[in-house]
C-alpha cells in the first residue's frame, strides 16, 4: 500500500520504476522525477492501462477513487478505457489545464497553485464537470474559510473558475458555476500598516536607525527607505545599474503597477549609496543577502530590524510610505506629485504627462523630505 510519505520520499533512479498500491493502481516514477498514477487491468486477455494523473495535483485518495470506479466498470462487463475516454471528470480537465498553464508561471507560482488546486481536486476530482453545481464549489470554499484561510478560499475559487472556462472552450460544460460566488465568500479584514504620524515619533525612529547596531546593509536600507519611501520589493531588488546620476530607475518587473518607477535621489540618498559602494563594489544588488551576494536581502530582514529597535506593532516597512505621504500632504505639497512618487497613479495619458512635467518638482520635494527628516535630529 502506498502512502503520501512513501510517494514523497521515492527517490530518482537512472530508469523509470513503479510502485504498487494494490487493485491495479500503480505509481510510475520517471527518471526525471515525474510521478504519475495509472490503472493496470486485463480486457479480453490483453493487458491495458489508463493514466489517471500526476502526483500531487492528483492526490493518492483521488487516484484510489478512480481505481475503484474502473474496477466497478470491469465488474459490470465494460472496458474502463471506453468510459474513461468519454469521461469529462473535473480532475482530468483540471490536470490538463494545469499542465498547460504552468509554463507561464514562475516556479514559486507553480508550487503555490498546485497546493490550491489540490483543495478542488480532492473534493470535486471524481465528479463530471457538467454535474458540478455552484453549491458544490461553495462547500469546498467554505471548508477552507473555516480554517481561517480567507484569502486562500478566494484564490481557489479563481482557479476553479479558470478550469470551468477552459472546459467551456473544450465544450465539456456550458457555464462557469463559480460566477457570483464571490458575494457568498467572507471578505478579508482590511488591515492598516502601522506607521508613525507625529514628528517627535519620526525623530525617535530616525535616531534609532542612525544608531542601529546590526548589519550596516540593513541599517542603510532602512535609511534609504525613509528618504525614498519606495515599496519593500523595490528596495530589496535595487541594483547598482538602476542608478543613473541622481535618478533611480526601478524596472517595471519590480514595481507593483508593472510600470517603470522613476525616483529622484536627494543628496542624503546619494551619500548613502556612495558609502555603500565601499562595502559592495560589484554590479549586483545594492542590498545583497548576508549569506550570498547572488540574492537580495530577505523579506523579513527590515521588519526584524524594526522589531529589534522596539517598533514592533508601531512601524512596518510599508509604514514609511504612509509616513511620508501623511507628512508631505500636511506640508501642502502637490497631491499629484506625491501620488506619482508613491507610484499610485493610473497608467493613463494624464499620468504619463505628469510624470514628465513633475520630475523637477519631485526632485525638490524629495530633497525637502530628506532635509526635513535630518532636521528632526538637529
Amino acid at each position: 500500500m502506498l502512502t503520501d510519505i512513501v510517494i514523497r520520499r521515492a527517490k530518482l533512479r537512472d530508469k523509470q520504476y513503479k510502485l504498487s498500491d494494490g487493485g491495479g493502481l500503480r505509481l510510475l516514477i520517471s527518471s526525471k522525477g515525474t510521478k504519475s498514477f495509472y490503472y493496470r487491468y486485463h480486457w479480453n486477455g490483453k493487458e491495458s492501462t489508463i493514466t489517471i494523473g500526476k502526483y500531487p495535483t492528483c492526490s493518492l485518495a483521488n487516484a484510489r477513487n478512480k481505481r475503484d470506479e474502473f474496477a466497478l466498470t470491469l465488474q459490470n462487463g465494460n472496458n474502463p478505457n471506453d468510459d474513461f475516454n468519454q469521461s469529462q471528470v473535473f480532475s482530468d480537465i483540471a490536470i490538463e489545464w494545469f499542465d498547460r498553464k504552468q509554463n507561464e508561471w514562475t516556479a514559486k507560482t507553480v508550487s503555490t497553485n498546485k497546493k490550491r488546486l489540490e483543495y478542488a481536486v480532492d473534493a470535486l476530482g471524481s465528479m463530471q464537470i457538467d454535474s458540478i453545481t455552484a453549491l458544490d464549489v461553495l462547500n469546498v470554499l467554505r471548508h477552507i474559510e473555516r480554517r481561517g484561510a480567507i484569502e486562500t478560499a478566494k484564490r481557489v475559487k479563481s482557479i476553479i473558475s479558470q478550469i470551468f472556462r477552459y472546459a467551456m472552450i473544450l465544450g465539456h460544460t456550458k457555464s462557469d458555476v463559480t460566477y457570483g460566488l464571490s458575494d457568498a465568500l467572507q471578505k478579508p479584514k482590511k488591515t492598516n500598516h502601522a506607521f508613525l504620524r507625529k514628528p517627535d515619533e519620526i525623530k525617535e525612529l530616525m535616531f534609532s536607525i542612525d544608531n542601529y547596531s546590526g548589519s550596516i546593509g540593513v541599517q542603510y536600507a532602512l535609511k534609504l527607505l525613509a528618504y525614498t519611501f519606495v515599496r519593500s520589493k523595490e528596495i530589496r531588488f535595487a541594483r547598482w545599474d538602476q542608478i543613473e546620476g541622481d535618478i533611480w530607475r526601478i524596472p517595471a518587473e519590480n514595481v507593483k503597477t508593472k510600470r517603470e518607477h522613476v525616483v529622484p535621489l536627494s543628496k542624503q540618498a546619494l551619500g548613502l549609496l556612495d558609502t555603500l559602494r565601499i562595502f559592495n563594489e560589484d554590479d549586483g544588488y545594492i542590498f545583497p543577502s548576508s549569506y550570498t551576494k547572488t540574492k537580495p536581502i530577505s523579506d523579513n530582514a527590515l521588519l526584524l530590524a524594526l522589531k529589534r529597535m522596539d517598533y514592533g506593532g508601531r512601524m512596518t516597512v510599508h509604514g514609511f510610505r504612509h509616513m511620508a505621504s501623511t507628512q508631505l500632504n500636511e506640508q501642502e505639497f502637490d497631491g499629484d506629485a506625491i501620488e506619482l512618487q508613491l507610484c499610485h497613479s493610473k497608467g493613463d495619458v494624464r499620468s504619463v504627462y505628469n510624470k514628465a512635467t513633475k520630475l523637477e518638482y519631485r526632485r525638490k520635494m524629495m530633497q525637502h523630505w530628506s532635509d526635513w527628516l535630518d532636521d528632526l535630529n538637529q
